[in-house]
């Protein structure tokens, strides 16, 4: 009889102790890398308990009214921007393409994106472009090729092209290919309604063509898989 009531008391002891260590649980002890709500990177982890945030586009350029033009420059022979409004529209996996001829000197080809009428966006904004990057290549030479224009009723009012304010930034969404998307972004010095990238011809030497997936209005940080 004394044997059962001291298995009876052990067995009441082990519930007892679950029951403290599921309560500890539930109210916030969470194990390293982890957040309440399972989420596991939250807003400033990346998914790994730390590190550098990927982005996600919180105000995409795009919807009825919006515009998308490409251009190149007078030197630039045989460049050019294909189907530039797919930058802009609903679909995440269609793009633009910015193509330039390998050994080409002196040209460049762009491509403006631009809300529409009755859209704007602060200044202050982290702001840019989402395109395709090789995986083997760096990002420093992509940067030393590329500019932004931020630019308010067709006229630019802000224009980042050195490489200390450019980021180039994961979006963590893997590309068939193996390339990855990336935002290609920087602060906005002013309010705009509209982001042009340019490429010029240094970049062809690396890559002949750009594809270009949209344009965004602001980034942000993100701790899971970001939207195009």
């Amino acid at each position: 009889m004394m044997k059962r009531i001291r298995m009876t008391r052990s067995i009441g002891l082990m519930v007892l102790l679950i029951g403290m260590l599921s309560a500890c649980s539930a109210d916030g002890d969470l194990p390293p890398g982890s957040t309440a709500g399972g989420d596991p990177g939250g807003d400033g982890g990346g998914g790994d308990g730390g590190g550098t945030p990927t982005l996600t586009c919180v105000e995409p350029i795009g919807g009825v009214g919006a515009q998308a033009v490409g251009s190149a420059s007078g030197l630039c022979l045989g460049c050019g921007v294909s189907d530039p409004g797919l930058a802009i529209d609903d679909d995440p996996d269609s793009y633009a393409t910015i193509s330039l001829p390998v050994g080409l000197l002196g040209g460049s080809a762009s491509l403006a994106m631009t809300a529409p009428p009755g859209v704007v966006y602060p200044a202050g904004n982290e702001a840019g472009v989402t395109l395709a990057i090789p995986a083997g290549l760096l990002s420093l030479e992509l940067l030393q090729s590329v500019s932004l224009e931020f630019r308010l009723d067709d006229v630019t009012v802000d224009t980042v092209s050195d490489t200390a304010l450019l980021s180039l930034s994961a979006l963590g969404i893997p590309i068939i290919g193996g390339s990855e998307l990336m935002a290609l972004s920087a602060p906005a010095g002013s309010v705009f309604d509209g982001v042009q990238l340019t490429v010029s011809s240094g970049l062809a030497n690396l890559l002949s063509t750009v594809q270009v997936y949209g344009g965004c209005g602001r980034y942000a940080p993100s701790g899971s898989a970001a939207a195009r």
